[in-house]
C-alpha cells in the first residue's frame, strides 16, 4: 500500500510500505481523509508511516466508533473538536449561567464557544487576533470578541467583571505571544478567580 512517512522537515514521501495487520485489541480502517495536524506537538496518529496517511492504518478498537451512515464524514470529522470542547468544560467544572473566557477561535476553540453556549454559559468572551475567526467566534455564538493587538484585554475584562462572574478561562491557543496571561491570576475583588 501507499503511505506518506515524514522523515524531517520538508521531507515527506510517498512510498509501498507493508499493509498492516489486525492484532488483539486493534480494528483495522481504510482511511477516507486526512489531514494536518497544526498542534506544535504534531501530536496525531501516524507521523512516520502506518497512520493518517497510508491508504489503511489500525488502532485499538477501544478508540473506534461506527459513524451512523446518516452522518457525513465532513460532520463526523467535527466529533474530535467538540469532544476536546465538551471534556474541557468537564475538566474546568462549568455550571449553568457561569460567564467563561476563551482564547483563540479555531476548531477547537469554536467548539468550546458552541459546548458553553449549550451547556447554559450566561456571557461568552473570546479573545482572538484580527481575522475572520472573529466573524467565526461571533457565529458561533460569542457575546464578545477581543483583539490583544487592539484592545486593552485585561481593562476590558475587568470591566465586565462587575457585572458577570468570569471563573474560568478556556485556552485553545497555542499562541502565548497573544497576551492574556494576566487573566489567568486570582482577582483581589470580587468572588470569581480565573483557572
Amino acid at each position: 500500500m501507499k503511505a506518506a512517512l515524514w522523515y524531517k522537515q520538508k521531507d515527506i514521501r510517498v512510498e509501498d510500505v507493508i499493509e498492516p495487520q489486525v492484532k488483539d485489541n486493534t480494528v483495522k480502517i481504510k482511511v477516507k481523509w486526512c489531514g494536518i495536524c497544526l498542534c506544535s506537538s504534531l501530536g496525531f496518529h501516524g507521523l512516520a508511516g502506518g497512520g493518517g496517511f497510508s491508504e489503511y492504518t489500525t488502532f485499538l478498537s477501544k478508540f473506534v466508533h461506527k459513524i451512523p451512515d446518516t452522518l457525513s464524514y465532513e460532520k463526523a470529522a467535527l466529533i474530535e473538536p467538540m469532544s476536546v470542547a465538551l471534556h474541557s468544560l468537564r475538566v474546568g467544572s462549568f455550571e449553568i449561567g457561569q460567564s467563561a473566557i476563551v482564547t483563540g477561535a479555531g476548531p477547537i476553540g469554536l467548539a468550546t464557544i458552541e459546548c458553553l453556549k449549550t451547556a447554559g454559559a450566561k456571557l461568552v468572551i473570546v479573545i482572538q487576533r484580527k481575522s475572520i475567526r472573529q466573524k467565526y467566534a461571533l457565529n458561533a455564538c460569542a457575546d464578545v470578541v477581543l483583539d490583544p493587538g487592539n484592545d486593552d484585554v485585561v481593562a476590558e475584562i475587568k470591566k465586565m467583571y462587575i457585572y458577570y462572574s468570569v471563573p474560568t478561562c478556556y485556552n485553545t491557543s497555542w499562541n502565548t505571544v497573544i497576551g492574556y496571561s494576566e487573566i489567568y491570576r486570582r482577582q483581589e475583588q470580587g468572588n470569581g478567580h480565573y483557572k
